[in-house]
């Protein structure tokens, strides 16, 4: 059977309903046709093609199928989005259900016109993924009329940009809308090359290819992977949106003693690729007071990950403990995993190395759930808790919060309370990533102090 001849709909239909998600799928050969399945699931792409074979026989469709595994560090590892989408062509696209690769094609398409109608002027296509703008960088030496700058040059190609636009959009109806705006200096926020022959901007830091990479995946792997939609997708951008400020307010219990805690963080950029805060909290454990505060130094790309380095300090009554270390998170998708790792001292000798991990999960982007522990000298604990953001109009910065210990020692504690965020970023996962970072004070892993003192005892030491 011809590929021209195969129920394509059909094909469709069984991969949509596949148990192992494929993102794309393509068909090669038209007189032996042969499916080729793009899976981004670890380790199951042998699992996915046995799963189509079998449910492509059973609507007698006898199709050799093979499966590839997405490989993100392959994909990245381009400089343009011709060269990232190139793995991804086929002779017939079969099923691409966020139109994420076709759109992909389109725009190289797209490129290639306005190379053919503007010539040599045309040094390189960039594309700005938020607000759909492609920049066209020109030589400006093309543009010296008898030591003049030529307008009329400018206003000309202006106008050709536009009528290849106009075309492209009346071709591909189903293609997204984009901008085009001339330009002699590419802007300073990360954008995609979008042909081979554009070069790629890589001068202005250490980071641009990993900011230029990360921005191709917002483009096209997020979207391909529902990772997001139209009204949650987010392209890479500086380490922090801007001067932030986190406050809340929480009351519960540690071990049998009532607990209440009002605690700031103030987060701010420093240049593009880093930023910094500082942190503050004071509240009371069984009528004993607390205090503690941290600050930190990180580097942070929104779209991949978060390091930082931090020291931090906690006191109730007189028991003390700091903490100095490094601290980072990667991002994956509506998942993070996170840590801490470092050394921490203690006043009454609990001294020693800690590490702290976590799990989170946004089912959706004003939810966070999360999972962890916490192993420290004085006693290992497991934590959990959520944070939601309910997105009243008139409070769109509030969240709710509820936050669980369980540990050695009997160790058991439970905080909950209001929290207000102070910054450019709406959603919840936007204000963690682009916006303040989790408290670092070691507010409840200063010790239990019952174990220390009790009502004014004088400590008992181990023997």
């Amino acid at each position: 059977m011809t590929a021209s001849k195969l129920p394509i709909a059909e094909i469709r239909n069984v991969l949509r309903s596949m148990p192992v998600p494929v993102f794309m799928a393509g068909l090669d050969n038209e007189q032996s046709p042969r499916l080729t399945l793009h899976v981004a699931a670890p380790h199951r792409a042998s699992e996915a093609a046995r799963n189509a074979r079998a449910a492509l026989a059973e609507i007698g469709c006898d199709l050799p199928v093979k499966a590839k595994q997405w490989d993100r560090g392959a994909f990245t590892s381009h400089n343009s989005l011709e060269a990232a989408t190139a793995a991804l062509t086929h002779d017939t696209l079969v099923f691409d259900p966020t139109a994420a690769v076709w759109r992909s094609h389109t725009m190289v398409e797209l490129a290639k016109a306005l190379r053919e109608a503007m010539g040599e002027p045309l040094i390189g296509l960039y594309l700005e993924p938020k607000t759909r703008t492609v920049y066209l960088l020109m030589q400006l030496a093309a543009f010296n009329k008898d030591g003049f700058f030529d307008e009329t040059m400018r206003m000309s190609l202006t106008r050709t940009a536009r009528d290849v636009l106009v075309a492209w959009r009346q071709q591909r109806r189903s293609s997204i809308d984009l901008s085009a705006r001339l330009c002699f200096q590419l802007p300073s926020y990360p954008l995609v090359a979008i042909d081979d022959a554009s070069p790629c901007q890589l001068t202005r830091s250490t980071f641009r290819k990993a900011r230029l990479m990360a921005a191709s995946a917002v483009v096209l792997v997020m979207a391909a992977l529902g990772f997001g939609n139209a009204n949650s997708a987010r392209a890479e951008g500086p380490a922090v949106s801007g001067p932030n400020v986190k406050l809340d307010i929480g009351g519960g219990f540690v071990n049998d003693d009532g607990a209440g805690l009002a605690h700031g963080l103030f987060t701010f950029p420093l240049g593009d690729q880093f930023g910094a805060h500082v942190e503050g909290a004071a509240g009371l454990l069984d009528d004993e007071f607390g205090w503690g505060g941290s600050t930190m130094f990180f580097w942070r790309d929104p779209d991949v990950a978060l390091a930082g380095l931090f020291v931090s300090h906690g006191e109730i009554a007189d028991n003390h403990t700091t903490r100095y270390g490094g601290t980072g998170q990667i991002y994956l998708g509506q998942f993070d995993i996170s840590g801490q790792v470092g050394y921490q001292s203690h006043n009454r000798g609990d001294d020693g190395v800690f590490g702290k991990v976590e799990l989170g999960w946004y089912p959706v982007d004003d939810v966070r759930i999360y999972l962890g522990g916490d192993l420290n000298p004085i006693a290992d604990m497991g934590l959990a808790g959520i944070e939601f953001r309910p997105g009243f109009e008139a409070l769109p910065g509030m969240t709710l919060f509820l936050d669980g210990q369980i540990g050695e020692n009997n160790h058991e504690g439970l905080l909950a309370g209001v929290r207000f965020y102070f910054g450019e970023s709406t959603t919840l996962i936007d204000r963690h990533r682009r916006d303040d970072w989790f408290a670092l004070i070691p507010w409840l892993q200063v010790g239990d102090h019952k174990k220390y003192f009790d009502r004014g005892k004088e400590p008992e030491i181990d023997k």
